[in-house]
Parts: structure tokens; C-alpha cells; sequence
């Protein structure tokens, strides 16, 4: 069923229950990036008429991305490991 997430927060400040909306959103993936220790979320039912207007919003401006694997390079032995070529990211520490 078609969700909105909410995101809650403890904020002891407020009254009566001490919890604030932090975030609303309808994309889960967003809503998964709030689930920390510090916040909680909830799926809700989505209303009809937000659904509706959803609906019509992604079928007017939504493109669609074509798929492309990036092919890999082949391993390096002397620019070692991580993005900075050189670097001692990963290896044992001169300290």
C-alpha cells in the first residue's frame, strides 16, 4: 500500500509528549536514512489525494535513466589501494 513516512524525534522542550516531526517523505529510501538512534520512523498511510497528485507529478516530469555498467579497471599494484593514488590508506601505519 502506497506509504508516507514520518520522521519523529525526542525534543523534551515540547509538551505534551516531548516528540517533534522531524521529516515527512514518501520515498523508503529516504525514510531508511533517518533510522538512527535518534530518530524514529513511521509508515503511515498515504492519502488519496496526495497519492493522486504524486500520480501525476511523476508522470510529467519523471525521465527514465538508462542503465550502464561502468567497466572496470584492471588492479594497479604500484598506485596501491584507495582514491588517493599513493596513499597508505589501508596499509600499516609509519606511526
Amino acid at each position: 500500500a502506497p506509504s508516507a513516512y514520518i520522521v519523529l524525534a525526542r525534543d523534551p522542550a515540547v509538551d505534551p509528549y516531548g516528540i517533534v516531526v522531524r521529516h515527512v517523505t514518501v520515498s523508503p529510501g529516504d525514510a531508511e536514512a533517518y533510522m538512527d538512534a535518534e530518530s524514529a520512523v513511521e509508515a503511515v498511510p498515504l492519502p488519496d489525494v496526495v497519492q493522486a497528485w504524486l500520480e501525476d507529478y511523476v508522470a510529467a516530469f519523471h525521465v527514465e535513466e538508462v542503465f550502464r555498467k561502468r567497466k572496470r579497471k584492471p588492479y594497479d599494484p604500484r598506485k596501491g589501494f584507495g582514491r588517493g593514488s599513493g596513499s597508505k590508506d589501508y596499509g600499516p601505519s609509519d606511526g
